[in-house]
C-alpha cells in the first residue's frame, strides 16, 4: 500500500466513524481502483469498530485493460458491507433506478422503517427492467455498451498521445467514463477550460472535487467520453490541442 493509502487508513482509524462511503471499483475523479489489500484492511476496520461500509459500485462495468476486482460485498463475511449500484451509467440516467443489497439485520430494519413508504420509481419501469434483465437482454446490452466505450477510450487515449505528446500527462487507470489530463506547463485549470470552450470543446475543472481546493492537482482537467460520438473524438481533441498549444 502506498503512502496515500496508509494515510487514508490512519484517518479512517482515527475518525470514530460508524459508516464509510467507498467507491472501490473507480474512485471519482481519479478512476483509481482500490487494491485487494486495502479492501481487506477496510473490512477489518469495519469489523473492529462495529461499523458499515457503503460500497457504491457505480462504474464497475467499465474496465478496459484488466478484469474487475471482486467487490467488497463479495469479500464480506461479517455483514459489514451495504452494496449500492445504479443503472444510470450502463442503461439510462432517465430511469432514476438505483438499488441496495443490505446485510440481513439492516434489511429487516429497512423493511420496518420504510414499509409504508412510496417508491418514486413507477412500478411499470421496475417490471420492464426486471424482464429486460431476466430474458438475457441485459447481458447483451451491457456487452454492447462495454465494447462501445472501450473503443471510445482507446480512440481518446490514442489521439491525445498523437496530438499532444509530451505536453500533457494522462492520469487514467483504464476504467470509468472519463480521464484526467494534466498540462505540463503549469497553466491554471480556469485558463485551460476557457481556451477549450473558445474552441467549442467541453472539458471540466477538477479543483471543486477536492476537500481542500488549495491542494488540488494543478493544471488538470477532466475529459469525458461517454456521451460523445466516437467519430467526434479525434476532431474534438485536435481542436483542443490547437486551442491549448497553437
Amino acid at each position: 500500500m502506498g503512502l496515500g493509502t496508509a494515510a487514508f487508513l490512519d484517518d479512517l482509524e482515527a475518525s470514530g466513524a460508524r459508516l464509510a462511503y467507498l467507491t472501490p471499483s473507480s474512485q471519482f475523479p481519479t478512476c483509481r481502483v482500490m487494491p485487494t489489500d486495502t479492501r481487506e484492511a477496510v473490512l477489518k476496520w469495519a469489523e473492529r469498530h462495529d461499523a458499515y461500509l457503503l460500497e457504491d459500485d457505480y462504474c464497475r462495468d467499465f474496465r478496459y485493460r484488466e478484469r474487475s476486482l471482486p467487490p467488497l460485498a463479495s469479500m464480506d463475511r461479517r455483514g459489514r458491507v451495504i452494496y449500492m449500484g445504479t443503472f444510470s451509467k450502463s442503461l439510462s440516467p432517465a430511469l432514476r433506478i438505483n438499488y441496495l443489497v443490505l446485510p440481513e439485520p439492516l434489511r429487516d430494519r429497512w423493511r420496518e422503517a420504510f414499509a409504508s413508504s412510496y417508491s418514486p420509481v413507477p412500478w411499470l419501469n421496475q417490471q420492464v427492467l426486471a424482464r429486460f434483465m431476466t430474458d438475457g437482454s441485459w447481458d447483451r446490452h451491457l456487452r454492447r455498451v462495454q465494447a462501445k466505450n472501450r473503443r471510445k477510450y482507446e480512440t481518446l487515449t490514442r489521439v491525445l498521445r498523437a496530438t499532444m505528446g509530451n505536453d500533457v500527462e494522462m492520469l487514467e487507470n483504464g476504467t470509468g467514463l472519463h480521464l484526467l489530463v494534466r498540462v505540463r506547463d503549469g497553466r491554471p485549470q480556469d485558463e485551460l477550460v476557457r481556451r477549450a470552450a473558445e474552441a467549442d470543446v467541453a472539458v471540466y475543472p477538477t479543483k471543486k472535487y477536492w476537500t481542500d481546493p488549495a491542494r488540488h492537482v494543478s493544471s488538470t482537467v477532466l475529459v469525458g467520453f461517454s456521451s460523445i460520438a466516437e467519430d467526434d473524438i479525434e476532431p474534438g481533441i485536435r481542436a483542443l490541442a490547437a486551442a491549448w498549444f497553437g
